[in-house]
């Protein structure tokens, strides 16, 4: 906003006019976290004090169903977004709000979302709000692609579907589903403020 004031209003008179559309949609994810909150709670205290977890980490689901496409609805919310954070860095960058260096913010709206974080990656300032940001977890969240083992602890997929066989616990599927949440928080808050 210091760095180009008439640039950055524009920016906001250009966001401004969606402004409540956008913050429904992070409610949206927001109430599906809170909605499965007894899922999270068994890592969300990592989270929220930045501290890793233990090696191994053990949590089970008692309500899979909830928490299994969460990842990737809350990766489709944070991909249709990060083009308020893309607006910022070209401002920060000395270009208008709406040209990225290669192409205009219009593209990038209908660009990969699986590529996406990569506009901000270069500005240190602005990619930690997009470090947990995994499409291939997203796909196979999104594409119910996860299974549950057994036991309840683990969850297994394949990369697209019939591809290479990934394997993580629950527990840290937790933690990333989590970290995006606290990444679309601090994202909406952002947005908010600067409206």
């Amino acid at each position: 906003r210091r760095g180009n004031e008439p640039e950055f209003r524009r920016l906001t008179a250009e966001f401004g006019a969606s402004r409540w559309d956008r913050l429904d949609e992070y409610m949206d994810v927001i109430d599906q976290f809170f909605r499965a909150y007894e899922e999270f709670n068994q890592v969300l205290m990592y989270v929220r004090r930045e501290v890793a977890m233990p090696p191994d980490p053990y949590a089970t689901s008692t309500d899979f169903e909830r928490t299994r496409m969460f990842y990737g609805e809350a990766f489709e919310v944070m991909g249709s977004h990060l083009d308020f954070v893309a607006a910022v860095n070209n401002i920060a960058s000395g270009r208008s709000f709406d040209q990225l260096a290669q192409i205009s913010l219009q593209r990038f709206r209908g660009s990969d979302k699986g590529r996406r974080a990569g506009t901000i990656a270069p500005n240190a300032e602005l990619a930690w709000l997009a470090a947990e940001y995994d499409n291939r977890l997203r796909n196979a969240s999104h594409h119910r692609w996860l299974r549950l083992s057994p036991d309840r602890s683990r969850l297994s997929y394949r990369e697209g579907g019939n591809g290479a066989l990934v394997t993580l616990s629950y527990a840290e599927y937790l933690h990333r589903c989590c970290s995006i949440t606290a990444q679309l928080m601090l994202l909406a808050s952002i947005e908010i403020y600067s409206n």
